[in-house]
Parts: C-alpha cells; sequence; structure tokens
C-alpha cells in the first residue's frame, strides 16, 4: 500500500485487493486535516499515520467514516480523531459496540447476516484474535449534509444515494474538485453475493451528474474520473 499525492492538499493510502482494505483518504487543510474512513483496525491506522509522519503531514482532527462495513469503521477504536458518521451509520454499529468477539458469537454473526459471509475471510486476516476487534460509535452524528471549513478549503460531508447501502456518505473538496466517495459505487453485500439496486444507481447518477468534480477516489480502486464513475452507473441501468 503506497501513500499517494493528488494534489498538495489531497491525498490517500491505497487499497491493497488480497485483503480487500480499502483505500483511506486525506484532505489537508491550512488549520485543521480530515481523514476519509477509519480502516480495518490498528494496524490499518498505524499505517497511515507512519505515511503521513513520513510525508510531513499533521495527524488528522477529524475522520469521516463513508459507511458502517467493518473496513471502514473498525479502526475508529484506534483513533484519537473526531470521528463523523450519518445517524443510519451510528445505527447500524450500536449493535456491535458491547459485543465480545469469539468464535461463536462471529459464527452466529455470520448465520444471521449481521457479518456478510463475503467479509469472513478479510475479518479473519486482520484479526486472526476475533477478541482483538472493538467498535465504536462515532463521536459526531449527522443527518443530509456538514461542511467543515478546514481552512483554505472545506469538506462537504453528504449523505448519498447509493445501492451499496443506505448509510454511505461521501466527502466533497470543491476547491480541489475531487470527491472521496467510499464504496458508494458499488453494488451492495448480501451473504456473499452482490445485489444491485438500479432505482438507487439513478439516484446516485443524477447526484454525481450534478456535483462539480473532475475526480472521485474510490476505496477499492483508488482515483476514478468523473466519466468513469458515471459510465460504470449508466451501464448498470441500461
Amino acid at each position: 500500500m503506497e501513500f499517494k499525492k493528488v494534489s498538495d492538499r489531497i491525498y490517500y493510502l491505497e487499497q491493497e485487493d488480497i485483503s480487500d482494505t480499502p483505500a483511506l483518504g486525506y484532505v489537508r487543510g491550512d488549520v485543521f486535516s480530515l481523514m476519509v474512513d477509519a480502516g480495518t483496525g490498528a494496524a490499518h491506522v498505524e499505517r497511515f499515520m507512519t505515511s503521513l509522519e513520513e510525508n510531513g503531514l499533521p495527524e488528522p482532527v477529524f475522520s469521516a467514516v463513508t459507511h458502517h462495513h467493518w473496513d471502514h469503521s473498525f479502526g475508529m477504536a484506534s483513533l484519537e480523531a473526531i470521528t463523523i458518521a450519518c445517524k443510519n451509520c451510528a445505527k447500524k454499529l450500536a449493535p456491535f459496540e458491547d459485543v465480545k468477539w469469539t468464535e461463536e458469537r462471529f459464527s452466529e454473526m455470520l448465520e444471521s447476516g449481521a457479518i456478510p459471509t463475503f467479509c469472513e475471510e478479510h475479518i479473519r486476516m486482520a484479526y486472526p484474535d476475533l477478541s482483538a476487534i472493538e467498535v465504536f460509535c462515532p463521536d459526531m452524528i449527522f443527518e443530509g449534509e456538514m461542511v467543515i471549513d478546514l481552512g483554505g478549503c472545506k469538506a462537504v460531508i453528504m449523505q448519498i444515494p447509493s445501492p451499496h447501502g443506505s448509510d454511505c456518505i461521501a466527502v466533497y473538496v470543491p476547491e480541489e474538485k475531487v470527491l472521496f466517495i467510499g464504496d458508494g459505487l458499488y453494488e451492495g453485500i448480501v451473504g456473499s453475493n452482490w445485489v444491485d439496486d438500479p432505482e438507487e444507481v439513478i439516484k446516485l447518477q443524477k447526484l454525481l451528474r450534478n456535483l462539480d468534480f473532475e475526480i472521485c477516489i474510490d476505496s477499492h480502486s483508488g482515483v476514478i474520473t468523473k466519466s468513469d464513475a458515471l459510465a460504470n452507473l449508466a451501464e448498470r441501468v441500461n
């Protein structure tokens, strides 16, 4: 996983396909900096913070969690940053907050669908000892949209329609024409299957078409252009 610079204000730690580890974004303001997503856990967070230190960048004051899935949220337990998520994300994380993670409990969550079976292999890769998992809920909860003035640029944190889930958000940096979209472009996960939702695809397509950005940073594909993102969505509704 390389730490990549997009501009003087925009960076991201690359995704890793083999472990399904998502990219982690970073927006450097003149006053505050913001991390996009919280990562899979302590090791992922440490890798991110080490990358910041190596590049002379300050640690983030805020972290915006794009949705509740484990690879984007379990790292909250290892962050000192103020974590931010939408109300739906907080609701989805709340049942896991006091769970004692054992083999038996993990099996129950897989059987009930609380954890998609698709995620089992990757969770075990990140947590050979399941008892090390800690799930935190966000410090700040919003609905609709919130804007943070980072100094020299703004982070517009917005709920978005998405086939991936009802709790997806994106982070838009208008001055840079960059959109961190998390997993917002992807289908939903049911068990081990990927299930699309054409109505949500159309809603997301409309939102992105009307938003003034040039590139988006996707959690599992890295940098993609606005036109490529829209083409991906168009293929799924035609």
